[in-house]
């Protein structure tokens, strides 16, 4: 299990580059489109959360891999707790 990994900062920026990424990473396997764009969706409404709640400039991990049962995709973003 190769995993790719990105490390952005918490901005305008990061959001249209994370969702490139995932759909650049889900083109590469056997995704369906419209769950490619769920996980697109997913990761900038995580991004823009934390940009709302005191993250910004902090640093964000994007992590793909591909698992058994499909992709796998993780946002990490350094601070307290929040579950977005």
């Amino acid at each position: 299990m190769q995993v790719r990994e990105l490390k952005l900062k918490v901005e305008e920026k990061a959001i249209d580059e994370a969702a490139d990424e995932i759909a650049a990473f889900c083109n590469t396997l056997p995704t369906e489109h419209a769950d490619m764009l769920r996980y697109r969706l997913s990761a900038e409404e995580c991004i823009h959360f934390w940009m709302e709640h005191g993250c910004k400039n902090r640093e964000l991990i994007l992590r793909m891999c591909r698992q058994l049962i499909g992709p796998y995709i993780s946002l990490e973003c350094g601070g307290p707790a929040a579950n977005p």
